[in-house]
């Protein structure tokens, strides 16, 4: 799956402290072992704010990525389609 880092745009937080502890309290599964970019095999440390490669999607979503690829805004990244996409958006994942 394709999706744009859209981490330099301000976002609406939450009550969560951070994007990753989002993404850990919404996703409800296990941080990966590895970022889910699809030829990276270093650590996900943070949560980066991303959008789909698809026009009639405009929501934003959280994912966990590495350093580097978190430090990549603007680019496009290729990310296991596996991983789960959090929504920014507190309501929309049932929080507050």
């Amino acid at each position: 799956m394709v999706l744009k880092n859209i981490n330099g745009m301000v976002a609406n937080g939450c009550q969560c402290g951070s994007w990753l502890e989002h993404w850990k309290n919404f996703s409800r599964r296990a941080l990966p072992a590895y970022c889910p970019e699809v030829y990276c095999t270093q650590r996900p440390e943070l949560g980066a704010l991303v959008q789909k490669d698809d026009p009639a999607d405009t929501n934003w979503y959280v994912v966990p990525l590495c350093r580097k690829h978190f430090a990549a805004t603007g680019k496009e990244l290729v990310i296991d389609a596996g991983i789960k996409l959090v929504p920014t958006n507190c309501r929309q994942t049932g929080g507050q």
